[in-house]
């Protein structure tokens, strides 16, 4: 239960434009809209986000992430209309402010008072120095899973190298690659071969073994939670462009912290003990019973509470020093966390019970009593929940349309009558056969001029129905009968086509007529015509929107965004090509 407790707590915590209306933009400052400045920090965090950090950005074009700037500050702007229009006010906007801030502060608080204190800057710097290099290695898995457990996977991983070396005098990497192929559950890595990468890349028992085994040779066996590995290293190198320590802090601070990882689990329980005896708490364990019972009594449900009694709601399940919570107050909370799930026991009621006090009061109790639910970060990050949800509301409303008329759906038919055009159809003469000698024959008798072309379909095909036709078929289009109808959209009528293979069978064909393409019925794409309207008419809608914004609200952009934040990166679509001379 306290561990179930714990692990709440960590993963709660652990959560080219010109100036516009005249405004000048501070050169640390991307963006002012309405006041509001986005620092280039703040952009950089956000393309991070979006793209997956530095190294996925730099994998951009330089259009691409135009493109990003442009969508960034249209999301601003339309926050800014949203708040002038009062929705910062609206209980679904207040309440993701409000549980974003509780969020954030909580998480400063784990960080400040839990990690600081196991975590110190020293140990931070001193794995960065000594994370200097990487690995490639590959790798032979056995998985554990349903059909294999844990002893049948190990034992059979220990035999697989103990064949290896008995039939090898040395193992290389291609022997190694040979196996994995043969015997490796891993079926995302061809030959087993993982390509480089870093400490943090991998579980801590795989990576582990990686980089303390020699290069060029096969590990002992290891096990993670995926299963039995045996691996073969290639080679330790150097990192490549290496990030300054200040670009790794974080990522070495969570390699840190997974080392401490029982140590902080430890702390953070204790922690949470410490309020709980601070604002006496206690579990009302007569009451959580009573509730136990009930449910245990039914199948598990999307709503498992509605199982309870008026009466029964109403009991209180822990009380603290100023206040308590009746089972009413949980509801929505236990639908979150117990939807569709079975009780086990008492003991799993109070668990969420403490959960949900945990979340609500100790944590973000403490964090305020610290004045973490003032701090500028805690700030930015609510208020950016608040900003999203206001987007949402507005993006929902712009995206409502009323029904289009007949008089709508037909003008719009009539104005984009290429969309709707059928294919180019095309009749032949076609005779089918399953020799190729035939074919070939057919071909010669046709050329010669002594015979035509219909006399020896009537006589020869086998397309069911051709031969009564005299040798007519179609008409077809050219997405119709794979290389047949490729062929004729090619064909000049009257000219001789094939022997064309039709997969066992052979086909030759002259182009008798070819009717040009022409606007399907409006009836038969009426609602094909309705989804395109929908389409253009909510972006048409959004594009008007976006210029009033643009004439209303006060915004200037940066001159060169992408620069500003950016600027060591050469783009996708400006690396200069070696092949080209002219260096285009």
């Amino acid at each position: 239960m306290k561990t179930k407790l714990m692990l709440l707590f960590i993963a709660v915590t652990m959560m080219a434009l010109i100036w516009g209306c005249g405004q000048k933009v501070p050169k640390d400052v991307v963006m002012v809209v309405d006041g509001d400045e986005m620092t280039v920090d703040d952009f950089r965090d956000m393309a991070f986000r979006r793209f997956g950090g530095e190294t996925m950005i730099a994998t951009q074009t330089r259009a691409a992430m135009e493109d990003y700037v442009q969508t960034v500050l249209e999301a601003e702007l339309v926050a800014a209309d949203g708040r002038a229009k009062g929705y910062s006010n609206r209980p679904e906007v207040l309440s993701a402010y409000e549980e974003a801030r509780s969020m954030a502060a909580i998480g400063e608080l784990y960080q400040r008072v839990i990690v600081d204190s196991l975590v110190p800057e020293s140990e931070i710097r001193k794995l960065y120095d000594a994370d200097a290099n990487e690995v490639n290695a590959s790798h032979i898995l056995i998985r554990v899973d349903e059909d294999t457990d844990s002893s049948a996977a190990r034992e059979a991983i220990f035999k697989i190298r103990a064949d290896l070396i008995a039939a090898h005098e040395t193992i290389d990497s291609t022997i190694f690659a040979t196996a994995a192929g043969e015997y490796s559950e891993d079926e995302s890595s061809e030959g087993g071969n993982l390509g480089f990468f870093r400490r943090g890349d991998m579980v801590p028992s795989f990576e582990n073994t990686a980089f303390s085994t020699t290069p060029n040779t096969m590990s002992e066996p290891v096990y993670s939670p995926f299963g039995w590995h045996l691996l073969f290293v290639h080679a330790l190198r150097p990192v490549p462009d290496r990030p300054s320590y200040e670009e790794d802090h974080d990522r070495i601070k969570q390699l840190v912290m997974r080392d401490h990882g029982q140590e902080l689990m430890d702390a953070a329980r204790e922690y949470v003990f410490q309020l709980e005896k601070a604002r006496q708490v206690e579990f009302q364990m007569d009451n959580i019973t009573t509730v136990f019972n009930v449910l245990d009594a039914k199948e598990p449900a999307a709503d498992p509470f509605s199982f309870l009694t008026e009466e029964q709601l109403q009991l209180v399940l822990v009380t603290y020093d100023q206040g308590e919570f009746l089972a009413s107050d949980l509801r929505p909370y236990v639908n979150k966390q117990m939807s569709n799930r079975k009780f086990e026991d008492p003991e799993m009621v109070k668990a969420i019970t403490q959960n949900y006090i945990t979340e609500k009061v100790l944590l973000p109790g403490d964090a305020e009593v610290r004045g973490f639910l003032s701090l500028p970060e805690v700030m930015d990050q609510a208020k950016f929940a608040a900003d999203t949800r206001i987007r949402q509301i507005v993006n929902q409303e712009n995206s409502t349309l009323p029904e289009a008329t007949d008089e709508d759906l037909m003008a719009f038919y009539e104005k984009n009558t290429e969309d709707y055009l059928l294919d180019a159809q095309y009749t032949l003469i076609e005779v089918l056969v399953k020799e190729r000698e035939l074919a070939d024959s057919i071909k010669t008798l046709v050329d010669s001029g002594d015979y035509k072309l219909k006399d020896l379909a009537v006589e020869n095909t086998i397309r069911p129905g051709v031969a009564e036709k005299e040798g007519i078929f179609g008409p077809i289009r050219k997405t119709q009968h794979g290389a047949i109808g490729r062929a004729a959209a090619k064909a000049e009528i009257g000219e001789l086509v094939g022997p064309i293979r039709v997969q066992d069978k052979w086909s030759l064909f002259k182009v008798i007529s070819k009717e040009e393409p022409r606007a399907d019925d409006f009836e038969n794409v009426r609602d094909k015509v309705n989804v395109d309207w929908r389409t253009w008419a909510r972006e048409d809608r959004q594009a008007t929107y976006m210029d009033s914004l643009k004439s209303a609200i006060d915004y200037a952009v940066q001159r060169d965004v992408i620069k500003v934040a950016f600027p060591d990166i050469v783009w996708a679509d400006e690396v200069e090509d070696p092949s080209d001379p002219s260096g285009h």
